[in-house]
């Protein structure tokens, strides 16, 4: 049965699925690019920078590097006849591991350090792209995601100074509750040997990311393992920056399965037309809303062991 014919009738049948498939140990890729796939602010993003670079020959250039092959996966695949599109990201994988050391064929790596890679890496390119033609002018992608942050920091004399700190994945620490509770803790007055810190939002982005902490380093030995809490995670997130209020709905997550950080598997989930997908690699299908309800507040995913939701993507409400 295709996605399609599982979703009813109901679904949009010329909604695209993008079904990437796995060249070995490449899930922490794949639950990446499916979970930003998904996001408004990147598919607008994408398109942009594709009509910018076509449209002044720069196509080839661009694709000297990963940002030009990701753009490629999603144009490629929502312009296909077919609605339902397996893809091999051969190129994008080829680009990624010639460009750096970090990660490396037949080996399953971290997704959040896959995300922060291509985050600066799409940044740099854009930067090349810019700097070739005054004509363009291709619009960052890290501002997408770009939290502000400022911490004030008052010793025990009573001594201020502010620290202005930008993040594109919060981190926030697994906390009972659920993640409204982590993202307090983490903005709650805190005291740091002799020192309160005070965090609030100056900036909050299109696009708010957070990293969830399921890992644990122990000093000594530098052995990670993984914290067994769940948290629960909110549909939608209220929120406040220096402009006034945001809204925030989720639009994907990753989520990992095993026991080990450098181990295990990915998967992700997302939102595609009011409904929600189980994306593990080419398996797309549709979630019911009791396999919703048990991911977001118990952190299970149907026929899955040792679940745990890694990175979240909130889309800001009434922007793209």
């Amino acid at each position: 049965m295709s996605i399609h014919d599982s979703c009813g009738k109901e679904f949009p049948h010329d909604h695209t699925f993008i079904q990437l498939v796995n060249k070995g140990g490449t899930c922490y890729i794949n639950s990446v690019l499916q979970s930003l796939f998904n996001i408004p602010s990147i598919m607008n993003f994408i398109w942009e920078y594709y009509h910018i670079v076509n449209d002044l020959s720069l196509l080839n250039e661009g694709e000297k590097y990963p940002l030009g092959f990701f753009s490629k996966i999603f144009v490629d695949s929502l312009n296909a006849p077919q609605n339902e599109v397996l893809y091999e990201p051969n190129y994008f994988l080829d680009s990624i591991f010639k460009s750096t050391a970090l990660f490396h064929p037949n080996e399953c790596s971290d997704a959040t350090e896959f995300f922060m890679f291509i985050a600066g890496s799409f940044e740099k390119t854009i930067n090349i792209l810019n700097n070739m033609n005054p004509n363009c002018k291709i619009p960052s992608f890290q501002q997408l995601f770009e939290t502000r942050i400022s911490s004030l920091i008052t010793n025990e004399s009573g001594y201020s100074h502010t620290l202005n700190e930008t993040f594109l994945l919060c981190p926030i620490q697994l906390s009972p509750g659920n993640t409204y509770t982590s993202l307090w803790n983490w903005l709650s007055p805190e005291d740091v040997g002799s020192s309160t810190i005070i965090r609030e939002f100056n900036h909050l982005p299109f696009i708010l990311s957070f990293q969830i902490g399921i890992f644990y380093v122990d000093p000594n030995n530098f052995n990670a393992s993984k914290i067994r809490n769940k948290m629960e995670i909110p549909i939608s997130l209220g929120l406040r920056d220096e402009k006034g209020d945001k809204d925030y709905d989720l639009i994907s997550a990753v989520f990992h399965l095993g026991n080990k950080i450098d181990d295990g598997h990915y998967v992700a989930i997302v939102t595609a037309c009011k409904r929600w997908f189980l994306c593990d690699d080419t398996n797309i299908k549709p979630l019911s809303d009791d396999d919703v309800f048990e991911i977001l507040v118990n952190n299970q995913i149907p026929g899955c062991n040792e679940c745990s939701a890694y990175m979240l993507f909130y889309q800001q409400a009434g922007v793209a």
